[in-house]
């Protein structure tokens, strides 16, 4: 089962992508799409693996989780699917 928001936010690093991003979570990956705006200026749609998304210990927002990624940044988004990285 896959489940899909659209319009997230989510920051990787430096880069704010506030309401930017189309979500769907399934038992293997994270598939983050940029809106059609954001994919014009040249970004791309990632799908991540749960095996590479390492779940931080959560912070003061409720509601947001932040997980470090393999290649070491850190990934800010919304706990619906980034709390399922911790599962894996």
């Amino acid at each position: 089962p896959s489940e899909t928001r659209r319009f997230q936010s989510f920051s990787i690093g430096m880069i704010n992508l506030g309401f930017c991003v189309h979500v769907t979570v399934d038992e293997q990956r994270l598939h983050l799409t940029p809106i059609l705006p954001m994919r014009w200026a040249g970004l791309r749609p990632a799908s991540l693996p749960w095996v590479a998304i390492e779940p931080k210990p959560q912070g003061w927002r409720k509601g947001w989780r932040t997980a470090r990624l393999g290649a070491g940044s850190d990934l800010h988004g919304p706990a619906w699917c980034l709390g399922l990285a911790e599962r894996e």
